[in-house]
């Protein structure tokens, strides 16, 4: 258990209120979720929609265009003394680059889109096929990429407020954003429009979101934050393309990862393969997903804390918090593995059958995902952010071939049985075996300074 007087501690306090909000907009966002699904399925049918959600998935990686500058943002924050001017000015430097830095890679992609949309046949890309002229594809994907475009440099403020330790505004505004797409896709199903208008309402709400967070920051709460022109920076710009292309690479590398395990299992095991891989690691995802949210809020409550010189606190917490996420995500990993096949029944009927090797290789695999979950927040406030994504770079070049071959092996239970023997040697251990190190050179630079 947590001590009492970690538990006292406004640090502390601070972190457990942006956990506890991130849950509660995660649930209004899911709820609402489910609430969309059945009302733009059949407003639309089952051809259309599924063309909408290809369009979505497909456009969802321009998030990487923006390099990971948005994440570079976090320890710059926290780490501030913000009471002195002079950081001050310097942290107005950091975000004004973040964030023109940004907007021109947005300027910069909106106007190749505008000059390569027009010559590409969007329904062969998409096989809209007979679907075509209900489909509206061309104006779909306009609209798709334009929202995910813009929301880009406003999600500045997101990772501001995260570094703020004020991560409860981002819930506020997530859940204002899924409110506003909900209630814009039921007027237009209520009008029966076309699906682009179904498009617009649920991209152009959670734009909206991000435009109000933004506006709810620079305009109302921090004012003297707010970007300018006159403080962009070729010094602040170097520190965040270095510190953000890491965050790029982690990105990939979870994307290659990811993307790498179904196109194994498909070619390897077949299309059922597919779907009981996705389904069981999405049941076990579940008890991570929660967990994920009070552990995020720790990495800037780190970096303000060593910033202070409060080194005691982040051992402590660190160490206990650690020990409480392993305590309950392994005995729970293990009933939820020894109930999955009942619970499998009861949700998929005999449709689908959950082999018991991937659902072992599945909670193996949230243990260890929690583990280095909980070690990278810690290494992420000591700037160990290369530290990681070096070892996750090696981990995903020697996970691929050897995912092929437990596949071969053992079938759709491979993939998952080579990320957890990977990613616990290759990046779990070493983060583990670097933690003395890593300490003794926080505890000096802090008395150097």
């Amino acid at each position: 258990m947590l001590d009492r007087e970690l538990l006292l501690t406004e640090r502390f306090r601070r972190t457990m209120a942006v956990g506890l909000s991130s849950g509660v907009a995660s649930i209004v966002v899911a709820l609402i979720s489910l609430l969309t699904v059945p009302m733009a399925l059949s407003h639309l049918g089952a051809e259309l929609y599924g063309i909408w959600l290809t369009v979505t998935a497909v456009f969802t990686a321009i998030s990487l265009a923006e390099f990971g500058v948005s994440s570079s943002l976090v320890n710059a924050i926290a780490s501030a003394n913000l009471t002195s001017r002079t950081v001050r000015d310097r942290v107005c430097l950091t975000i004004s680059t973040a964030f023109f830095w940004l907007m021109s890679v947005v300027f910069v992609l909106l106007a190749l889109s505008a000059l390569i949309a027009p010559i590409v046949d969007w329904n062969i890309v998409f096989n809209v096929g007979e679907h075509a002229a209900a489909a509206h594809i061309d104006l779909v994907v306009s609209i798709v990429i334009v929202c995910f475009l813009l929301a880009l440099p406003f999600g500045v403020a997101e990772q501001i407020n995260v570094g703020l330790q004020e991560g409860y505004y981002n819930a506020f505004w997530k859940i204002v954003g899924s409110v506003v797409g909900f209630a814009g896709l039921a007027i237009a199903v209520w009008m029966e429009a076309a699906m682009p208008w179904l498009v617009l309402s649920i991209a152009g709400g959670a734009l909206l979101g991000r435009v109000g967070n933004f506006a709810s920051l620079f305009f109302r709460r921090r004012t003297w934050m707010r970007p300018a022109l006159s403080d962009i920076d070729s010094s602040a710009l170097r520190t965040v393309l270095r510190v953000g292309g890491l965050f790029f690479g982690l990105k990939v590398a979870d994307l290659i990862s990811h993307q790498a395990d179904a196109i194994i299992v498909a070619h390897i095991v077949g299309p059922t393969g597919v779907s009981q891989y996705a389904i069981t690691l999405k049941l076990f995802m579940f008890l991570t997903s929660f967990l994920i949210l009070f552990l995020k809020p720790l990495w800037p409550a780190y970096s303000e804390a060593i910033a202070r010189g409060d080194i005691d606190w982040v051992r402590r917490t660190v160490q206990q918090v650690l020990t409480v996420s392993v305590a309950y995500i392994a005995p729970a990993a293990l009933l939820l593995g020894l109930s999955a096949p009942t619970i499998a029944t009861y949700w998929l009927g005999d449709e689908l059958v959950l082999p018991p090797l991937l659902i072992a290789w599945a909670a193996a695999f949230v243990v260890v995902s929690v583990l280095e979950s909980n070690l990278t927040k810690f290494y992420y406030a000591v700037d160990g952010i290369g530290f990681h994504f070096g070892w996750v770079a090696f981990m995903t070049v020697v996970n691929l071939p050897l995912s092929i071959y437990l596949t071969y092996q053992i079938g759709v239970a491979g993939p998952l049985a080579g990320s957890v023997i990977a990613r616990s040697t290759f990046v779990v251990l070493p983060l583990i075996l670097w933690l003395p190190r890593t300490w003794r050179r926080v505890a000096t630079s802090r008395r150097e300074k």
